[in-house]
Formats: C-alpha cells, structure tokens, sequence
C-alpha cells in the first residue's frame, strides 16, 4: 500500500517542476515519483559498477599508470 511523504521545493525548483509537468503531460506526483524511481535504479546500478571496481583491485585486476599511458600511446594517442 502506498505511503504518504511530503517535501519542500524551493521556488525556483517548483517553478522547473511545474515546466517539465507540463511539457510531459504529466502530474507534479507521477514526476516526482518517476524521477525518485529513476534516480534509485541509478543508485542501485552505481553501487553496482563501484563494487565491481573494488572486487577488481582486490582481485589484482589493476594497471599502473604507465601501462595505461603506454597502451594508450600505442594507439595513437597524445599525452602530455
């Protein structure tokens, strides 16, 4: 069952609020709601990425910046 939460906007926020609830055709709540809803997935898939970032080091699944810069050379690439 849905629950109730209540925030505050700032004016100038409220005003972009109301501009993309128009330009959408949509309510301020189904916004809000889809935006939070995005944002979560956004979260959820960052932890994601960072866990898999971590696990690679722990791993010893690393360059050093040398090997990089020399790959990257190799390619064609200019460095300073």
């Amino acid at each position: 069952m849905p629950s109730m939460v209540s925030t505050r906007f700032d004016t100038a926020t409220l005003e972009r609020l109301d501009e993309a609830v128009h330009a959408l055709g949509q309510t301020r709540s189904g916004l809000i709601k889809n935006a939070v809803n995005h944002y979560l997935e956004y979260l959820t898939w960052y932890s994601a990425e960072v866990q898999k970032g971590l696990d690679d080091v722990e791993a010893g699944r690393v360059f050093s910046h040398e090997e990089v810069a020399d790959k990257l050379k190799g390619l064609g690439v200019e460095l300073d």
